[in-house]
């Protein structure tokens, strides 16, 4: 890669690269079927922050994402199934062209795929009259255990802190808390951080960046962060009734996690990866630290990442690049300040509107 491609941003190639994901996705995806509306909302979100999605396409997406609604037929809101949006049309019941979602005795939604249709809703500008919301927060208040995690199904399956952030995100853009044990969830999250600073996906474990994020957002969309100014401070703060002391170590570890090469790291003596441009990145920007990065080395680092001939983001410079590492990309740099994108609403993960 020569010196000029390092300092330029290759809008087009991207916004080329997200439209034939978003139109049919390559072979390598078929093991990522049952997340096909997460890697939705990685190519149709990664439009909107590009300004680049068809406004003519909107409502065939629209009405795409509601086909995955699962809803409760009358007086079976308690029958055991978790409501929300189902990950693909793969699963359950067949897509329907008239946009009635029903439901499947063996049909289930999960909390990833929630947040995934409602942040795509969110960035669309939805009213989400049509979001059945009394059975989500009902599933929500399901999915809460008794350590006030969330599980992703309801089913015994892994409950951690990407679920707490995915409960937290969605009570917020439905704009309702009274479903979930905030308290719960806000000792949940101190009680995953670390000696080191950093959260790890459920107490006792290694911190990580993608954790991190996710309970950084968790607090701040919960209302329990601490006001920026005060997150070194280690007094009572914004996070209120839990008595935590302030966020200063989380902040420092996360400026730590920046690399020689200019990106982020997700752990610590790892290598720098495109995706933690964002998760770490706004984990600083909540925390009011974001300022404090070597912003113009990050995004060297972004641009090396990118890749000439197809657009799209790598993992790594010189890679082959995959949706995730694209969204997040974009977000990373739109996070720096580059031309041409819009703003990130860091804690949703949407665009400011």
């Amino acid at each position: 890669m020569d010196f000029e491609t390092e300092q330029k941003f290759l809008l087009s190639k991207h916004v080329g690269y997200l439209l034939a994901n978003l139109q049919q996705l390559p072979a390598p995806y078929a093991g990522q079927e049952s997340n096909r509306l997460t890697l939705a909302y990685f190519a149709v979100v990664g439009l909107k922050m590009l300004d680049a999605l068809d406004e003519g396409a909107v409502p065939e997406i629209t009405e795409w994402v509601y086909s995955l609604q699962v809803i409760p037929e009358k007086g079976q809101v308690e029958n055991g199934t978790c409501y929300g949006f189902r990950g693909s049309p793969s699963l359950g019941i067949p897509y329907s062209e008239t946009g009635v979602p029903s439901q499947h005795q063996y049909d289930s939604a999960n909390i990833a795929a929630t947040y995934s249709a409602l942040a795509i809703l969110r960035s669309f500008g939805d009213d989400l009259s049509r979001v059945a919301r009394e059975p989500i927060l009902r599933t929500l208040q399901r999915l809460q255990q008794s350590d006030g995690s969330f599980g992703s199904v309801c089913a015994e399956a892994e409950s951690d802190m990407r679920f707490v952030f995915c409960a937290a995100a969605i009570c917020s853009i439905l704009g309702d808390q009274t479903a979930i044990d905030v308290d719960a969830a806000v000792q949940f999250i101190h009680r995953s951080r670390g000696y080191s600073g950093g959260f790890g996906l459920a107490s006792g474990l290694e911190a990580h960046g993608g954790a991190t994020y996710c309970a950084v957002a968790a607090l701040k969309l919960l209302e329990r962060l601490p006001r920026q100014g005060n997150a070194l401070g280690t007094e009572a703060n914004g996070c209120g009734r839990t008595g935590t002391e302030g966020m200063g170590t989380t902040l420092e570890w996360c400026l730590q996690r920046q690399t020689s090469s200019g990106g982020l790291q997700g752990r610590a003596n790892k290598d720098a990866d495109t995706c933690y441009a964002f998760w770490v990145g706004a984990s600083l920007e909540m925390l009011g630290g974001y300022s404090f990065l070597d912003r113009q080395s990050l995004r060297r680092f972004l641009f090396r990442c990118q890749n000439q001939k197809y657009g799209g983001f790598s993992k790594h410079p010189g890679e082959l690049p995959d949706l995730l590492h694209t969204f997040y990309g974009i977000c990373g740099l739109s996070l720096v300040g580059q031309d041409g994108l819009r703003r990130i609403d860091v804690s949703l993960g949407v665009p400011v509107t």
